[in-house]
């Protein structure tokens, strides 16, 4: 093994410590796409499912890819920094290559991942309306004996911690609410962040008084805030992680050369 000059151990170094970092933000990056994909299966589900129309079903595809794509490069940057440490530590050219290739195919999947969820506007101006306009059709369609169709909205509701679309008012539309009497003393048990399943309760009520307390904001709103802000996350990590990236296929292709000039590589241009 040749010896490296003075700046290629210091690129060695670096090289070693941004692995660590590339370590550290691969995991992260995993658990970030879990737990996005997992809070938003069901909506997406409910998106892809309540409309024929195809551009919100890009809309939702949109929404269930990236968090996919997110976890797909923090796995394959933890296998990254495999070849990482082993080129650095072993000064293997073609290891630290392989790094550099790796490297820039992840950056890659991370812009496409921002890029998907930063777009998904675009791919439907009219996406929150048809998105409220599904949710208005389960509550007015929300009955005790057609579980698919309810358990979805009370999922959301629990799952969100909301009530209605725009505010609980809107249960005042469901035929289901009506046929109980006094609307005002039968909201889904789900506004109440409650378990309609649970044998607990099967004998408890949710009123409007009770819903007031628990909610100020309907479904609609708190799934756009909730939208924006894991959009924003994915976005973020996805743009600041291929930003480091490409710094460490500048690190891999310094080093490169510092490997092969301390083993006397001559390019072949420099003969002409």
């Amino acid at each position: 093994m040749s010896e490296l000059s003075a700046c290629g151990k210091i690129i060695k170094y670096l090289l070693l410590l941004f692995n660590l970092v590339l370590l550290i933000s691969g995991i992260a990056m995993i658990c970030t796409g879990v737990a996005v994909s997992v809070k938003f299966s069901i909506p997406m589900h409910f998106v892809a499912n309540h409309q024929s129309d195809r551009t919100l079903a890009s809309v939702a595809s949109a929404f269930s890819s990236a968090p996919t794509l997110l976890m797909l490069s923090g796995v394959i940057i933890v296998i990254i920094t495999i070849f990482g440490c082993l080129g650095a530590t072993k000064e293997g050219p073609c290891l630290i290559g392989t790094f550099a290739v790796l490297l820039f195919i992840a950056c890659i999947t991370e812009f496409s991942a921002a890029g998907g969820i930063a777009s998904w506007r675009k791919l439907d101006e009219n996406a929150d309306q048809k998105i409220s306009d599904a949710f208005d059709q389960l509550i007015v369609d929300y009955n005790d004996t057609d579980f698919k169709e309810s358990n979805m909205i009370d999922t959301i509701q629990i799952m969100f911690k909301c009530c209605g679309n725009t505010d609980l008012n809107d249960w005042e539309k469901s035929e289901w609410s009506k046929s109980k009497g006094d609307p005002e003393k039968h909201f889904p048990l789900s506004c109440c962040g409650l378990d309609k399943h649970d044998e607990e309760n099967a004998e408890k009520l949710c009123s409007k008084d009770m819903v007031e307390e628990k909610h100020e904001k309907g479904c609609k709103v708190i799934f756009q805030e909730s939208v924006q802000d894991n959009a924003g996350l994915i976005i973020g990590t996805g743009v600041t992680m291929g930003v480091i990236q490409i710094f460490g296929i500048i690190f891999s292709c310094i080093f490169i050369k510092q490997l092969r000039a301390g083993a006397g590589y001559q390019p072949q241009y420099n003969n002409y």
